[in-house]
């Protein structure tokens, strides 16, 4: 039939798209890198607002500005499912609106169609970057050397942890 191929066509030109927009994508992160961590001869330097805001979130290693855009994606991933579940609901509410009807180009396929990725991005999309990127951003920071100014690593007893990086008797007096 004449609508499969045309979504075939479609289907296939938005892959060739996202793929295409995927290696640029890749490419300026892997330069924008090289450019924030290498002093490269330019003739004139990246702006402040660059460096500070854009390069900062595409390079950063550090894992509570990870933990926050996996939660900022999942927000907004939440926000993309709910507007499937509106669409969804509206349509079985009110279905005189004919939302699911092919008068305004939404058919019982795309309501299906609809229903699926609604729960596949919610779980998917929404949950598991958010319970991700809390995972990420709740453990503190290791700002210390290891055995150095901690004092629960120093003190022995029951509950405290064993020493590391010292001789088994040396908290032995």
């Amino acid at each position: 039939t004449p609508g499969v191929e045309s979504t075939f066509g479609f289907a296939l030109a938005f892959m060739a798209l996202g793929g295409g927009l995927l290696f640029h994508v890749l490419d300026v992160l892997h330069r924008s890198r090289d450019l924030a961590y290498q002093k490269v001869a330019r003739s004139r330097p990246l702006p402040y607002w660059f460096r500070r805001h854009v390069l900062r979130w595409l390079v950063t290693t550090d894992h509570k500005d990870i933990g926050l855009m996996y939660i900022v994606f999942a927000f907004l991933m939440f926000f993309v499912g709910g507007v499937y579940a509106i669409l969804i609901r509206t349509d079985l509410g009110i279905p005189a609106l004919g939302i699911a009807a092919s008068q305004i180009g939404i058919s019982a396929d795309m309501y299906s169609t609809l229903f699926t990725e609604h729960g596949t991005i919610m779980i998917f999309l929404a949950i598991m970057p958010l319970m991700s990127g809390f995972g990420n951003y709740l453990p503190p920071h290791h700002d210390r050397v290891e055995g150095h100014g901690h004092a629960p690593d120093q003190q022995p007893g029951l509950l405290a942890p064993p020493p590391r990086g010292h001789h088994p008797g040396a908290l032995q007096r």
